[in-house]
């Protein structure tokens, strides 16, 4: 889909869905969305702060008291800045083993009292998977409402993303969905949808087709500021942690001036011009959204 001006100009669906399959992909085609995911959790966030719900400042172990790091010192002080803005210091990805191999959460949470972040709290950039996915205990804590309820309640209803969801059954339970494939020697090959990122919503948990994406690219840019108001998008766009390993992408060091990272949200300076982005990926999946304040223009495609 592209989007310019406030209306989306251009969308379309291209292949099939699965291999041996003649049902074509349009743009009510759903996808999985990977760690585009992570914009989902961030806008629900911000709308909640709005709401004074929590606060970007309020201790994680006030919401999950049995995370612990090593040292106490860093236990206390991790806030639902430092995992929303990647800036907890931590090694990228810590984790994300256990939950490839189908570790459950309260196991995965008890490993962290093994290590340590890198650096002070909010002074490093480290992505995060596990980490990030706190935020739904936080919502859930703070609002006496489900992750998934409050999704459909603020983001998915009011846009009308009537085809977008969370988690591993919604998927499987939607009739037009495009199947993961992977390239092996023998060409592509269709595989199945794993489940064990599902249980990490706020992180890797949504689906939706690309005619949904448009609407919420569009409440990204503005155009829906009755469900998506401007200090929400503020929030989210705002510049929190130098993101250095960006710079050093071989397609994107030629263009690329600065790079950050905001709350869900990659900003990248292009020259002076800031490029809003996050990409995507999982097992038989790719997704990419990009838009651009100055130019009012945005790209999403899913894969």
């Amino acid at each position: 889909a592209i989007i310019r001006g406030g209306k989306v100009i251009a969308m379309e669906g291209a292949g099939i869905r699965a291999i041996g399959s003649n049902a074509p992909v349009d743009e009510n085609t759903v996808f999985r969305l990977a760690s585009v995911s992570k914009t989902f959790a961030a806008g629900l966030a911000a709308q909640l702060v709005e709401e004074q719900k929590f606060g970007w400042d309020d201790k994680i172990v006030n919401y999950i008291p049995e995370f612990r790091f090593k040292s106490k010192k860093y236990s206390s002080n991790l806030t639902v800045n430092h995992i929303m803005s990647q800036s907890s210091s931590l090694v990228h990805n810590a984790y994300d083993n256990l939950v490839e191999a189908n570790y459950p959460m309260p196991k995965i949470i008890d490993m962290f009292k093994e290590i340590d972040p890198m650096s002070r709290l909010g002074e490093c950039y480290g992505y995060q998977n596990v980490l990030y996915s706190f935020i739904q205990p936080v919502i859930e804590k703070s609002t006496s409402s489900t992750y998934t309820d409050l999704m459909y309640s603020h983001i998915f209803d009011p846009l009308q993303m009537e085809r977008s969801s969370l988690g591993y059954e919604a998927f499987l339970e939607t009739p037009n969905r495009a199947e993961p494939h992977v390239l092996t020697r023998k060409g592509w090959v269709k595989t199945k949808v794993k489940k064990n990122y599902y249980t990490l919503l706020p992180a890797v948990g949504v689906n939706a087709s690309v005619a949904d994406m448009s609407k919420w690219m569009l409440a990204q840019m503005g155009k829906n500021p009755e469900s998506f108001s401007p200090n929400v998008i503020d929030a989210v766009t705002t510049k929190r942690i130098r993101t250095r390993k960006e710079m050093r992408k071989r397609n994107w060091r030629p263009v690329l001036k600065n790079a950050h990272y905001g709350y869900g949200w990659r900003i990248y300076d292009m020259g002076g011009e800031d490029l809003v982005y996050h990409g995507g990926a999982v097992a038989g999946f790719r997704t990419e959204v990009a838009y651009s304040k100055e130019k009012d223009l945005a790209l999403v495609i899913l894969l």
